[in-house]
């Protein structure tokens, strides 16, 4: 019992990586999915996303676009109902981003404290 689970878990993710990439890819933009979390019930999907360019409205063009992903899963996977759906911006890069920033900054802030001492 607990390989099929593992089975239809990994065929939900799979077929909603393939739609997103290979179905969707001129619609929202250049994106990565970081994880995809799927119930026990398979009757909801959590997909993170993470987007290289326009976070914000290629999200939101991800979100209207979230009946043909669950239109084109159906399809494609054989459930009694297909899984609701909800897409996550996974803002981590930018996170890391700003965070690095920061670190140089104080950096050179130290820095600067011992060339004056």
């Amino acid at each position: 019992m607990a390989n099929q689970q593992k089975r239809i878990k990994a065929l939900i993710d799979k077929n909603i990586r393939d739609i997103l990439q290979f179905e969707l890819k001129n619609e929202v933009g250049l994106l990565t999915v970081t994880s995809v979390e799927v119930s026990d019930d398979y009757s909801y999907v959590k997909v993170f996303v993470s987007f290289f360019t326009n976070p914000n409205d290629n999200f939101k063009k991800l979100c209207r676009a979230k009946g043909f992903v669950k239109s084109s899963l159906a399809k494609k996977i054989s459930l009694r109902r297909s899984p609701e759906i909800q897409f996550i911006l996974d803002d981590g890069f930018f996170k890391e981003q700003r965070i690095e920033k920061i670190l140089k900054k104080e950096e050179q802030e130290l820095k600067d404290i011992k060339k004056e001492n």
